[in-house]
């Protein structure tokens, strides 16, 4: 996989985020990000998943309660594994 730069300017490669990126902010991008992109986000996502379960639960409120966004269900597993 090569290096993606997001609108915001995150830099995302293989390895996640080739920066610091506040938590807020990376749950936005990766609301915001379309199919391979979010794939790529998913990763960073997961390794943060301590310091974004606090965040969770309002970043799920821009997401349409009834769509079927994978992104959403991701967090919604993310938080259940760190939430207990």
């Amino acid at each position: 996989m090569g290096r993606v730069v997001f609108s915001s300017g995150l830099t995302v490669d293989s390895g996640g985020c080739t920066e610091d990126v506040s938590p807020a902010s990376l749950l936005e991008e990766f609301r915001q990000a379309r199919g391979r992109q979010r794939q790529r986000l998913l990763n960073a996502v997961l390794d943060q998943g301590r310091q974004l379960v606090a965040l969770i639960p309002t970043a799920l409120q821009a997401y349409d309660p009834e769509g079927d966004d994978w992104a959403a269900g991701s967090l919604i597993q993310l938080l259940m594994a760190h939430a207990g």
